[in-house]
């Protein structure tokens, strides 16, 4: 568990709504920059790294996975003693125990890298739209079962359709009938 790049855990919600991790491994010191004795003293330490707007959905998160008893998985941000602010993917399987306290047996994970990719990928699809958007004339790609792939709003505009909807059309539909032999 120490050799595994990301924090592994066992943690327990009991029936009064109290809670600890029973084991945590080391790899809590470079996801946190807390030590695993730390946590297990005080699971406060990670619940209070938790950003304010994602702390009730994590906490929902685990409290759906306890009532119906279904992996756990959620991702969330952090910030760490330091100032460092980190996305975590946290999974997990739970397990009731006999007096009634859920179980699980979790991994967390440092997904920054991920994150920031990801919004990377939005932000540039966002200029893409914007410059197809921009272009004076039609722009659209057209898909191998002839379905609108992707319009600008020129087209939307010209037919006189939503996004959703030229993307139901086939595209030879919107061809006078007599030019649709030169468009196969």
């Amino acid at each position: 568990a120490n050799n595994i790049d990301g924090m592994v855990h066992r943690y327990r919600l009991y029936p009064d709504g109290s809670d600890e991790f029973i084991f945590i491994s080391e790899g809590v010191e470079d996801l946190h920059e807390v030590t695993s004795q730390q946590v297990m003293e005080s699971p406060e330490l990670l619940w209070s790294q938790i950003v304010d707007d994602h702390i009730d959905v994590v906490r929902e998160s685990v409290h759906q996975s306890a009532e119906q008893l279904r992996p756990w998985d959620q991702q969330w941000k952090i910030e760490t003693p330091s100032g460092q602010k980190k996305w975590v993917h946290g999974r997990g399987t739970p397990q009731r125990l006999e007096d009634g306290t859920i179980q699980w047996d979790a991994i967390s994970l440092d997904v920054t890298d991920q994150k920031d990719l990801e919004e990377n990928v939005r932000r540039q699809v966002s200029l893409l739209e914007n410059i197809l958007d921009s272009i004076p004339g039609l722009f659209y790609m057209v898909g191998k079962d002839l379905t609108f792939a992707r319009t600008n709003t020129n087209v939307e505009r010209l037919f006189d359709l939503t996004t959703e909807e030229l993307q139901k059309k086939n595209a030879l539909t919107l061809i006078a009938p007599r030019e649709r032999p030169k468009a196969k």
